[in-house]
């Protein structure tokens, strides 16, 4: 079935991938948009069905068992690396779908005053036990008041922005919550991924039956420059088994390891190589001034 693409409403939509597999069992086609670039399950969950999957999901049982998220930070971690770069670890920050706040601590560590967002309930209330500042809620429309009324010097969404079921709308806010040279930190899989090409592997066995779109590096472009962003920096990564060539057949590890770290390097410093393809994507945006006239 063909409806209009869910995010851009354009009717130029097609069938991308047929009959992918559910976590539950089923079998969901997927959609790509060719205005906007996203991809997206048909049908997708309503706001009432992601609630209730979210509801039942395993890490939001009682009896699940988070994580000390408190724990060392290094100085190697890219995202660390990235925030020391290219902020000065100072002032406001949140982080949304932060689950049990472990980069809620991280960002507070570096300098920031840290706050954090998360719309599973036990995974709030475990990361209060913790000191966290973390607050029950979701983009776009359960954003409680406390994180509304302040303003932030870097926002970031790991591995969260696919479960918002208006991306446009939920960028406008960040936007305008962001300091006026604010940043915004995208942590996210990438639809492209050579990951998807294996018929086992799916966008819902990886990331959930309620998975609203999958990004890919035109719809992020797409989505920020409406919302009033500009792309800093696109940062992409490949596990050793998606690289281009065959790394697994090298047979002496530390050549196949130095091969794989001036891999990636190359890749997370250079935007002009195939970020288009990239399991993984890390983008960096700055706020430009106010998002364009509504675009739905």
């Amino acid at each position: 079935m063909k409806d209009n693409c869910p995010f851009c409403h354009s009717s130029d939509v097609h069938l991308y991938k047929k009959g992918q597999k559910t976590r539950s069992g089923n079998l969901r086609d997927v959609y790509k948009c060719g205005r906007c670039s996203a991809i997206y399950p048909y049908p997708k969950m309503n706001k009432a069905e992601s609630s209730e999957y979210l509801m039942n999901s395993l890490t939001n049982r009682s009896d699940f068992k988070f994580e000390d998220p408190t724990g060392a930070v290094s100085g190697r971690d890219f995202l660390v690396k990235i925030a020391k770069k290219y902020t000065k670890c100072s002032g406001n920050a949140l982080d949304i779908g932060t689950f049990s706040g472990r980069f809620c601590f991280i960002l507070g560590s570096l300098g920031f005053k840290a706050y954090g967002i998360e719309p599973q309930k036990n995974a709030v209330e475990s990361a209060k036990k913790y000191g966290l500042e973390v607050f029950w809620g979701s983009f776009p429309d359960t954003v409680p008041q406390e994180i509304l009324r302040r303003k932030y010097d870097l926002v970031s969404a790991l591995d969260s922005i696919y479960y918002v079921d208006d991306i446009e709308k939920t960028l406008r806010i960040i936007n305008g919550i962001l300091s006026d040279d604010g940043l915004l930190l995208i942590k996210c899989h990438q639809g492209y991924s050579r990951y998807y090409y294996d018929e086992t592997h799916s966008y819902f066995l990886r990331c959930g039956d309620n998975v609203q779109w999958i990004s890919t590096v035109e719809s992020l472009r797409y989505y920020l420059r409406l919302a009033g962003f500009k792309i800093v920096k696109i940062f992409g990564e490949n596990p050793t088994e998606l690289l281009p060539f065959g790394l697994g057949r090298i047979k002496n590890a530390f050549l196949r390891k130095a091969i794989y770290k001036i891999y990636n390097i190359t890749m997370l410093e250079c935007t002009s190589l195939d970020i288009k393809r990239a399991d993984r994507l890390v983008v960096l945006a700055k706020k430009t001034g106010k998002a364009d006239i509504c675009h739905n």
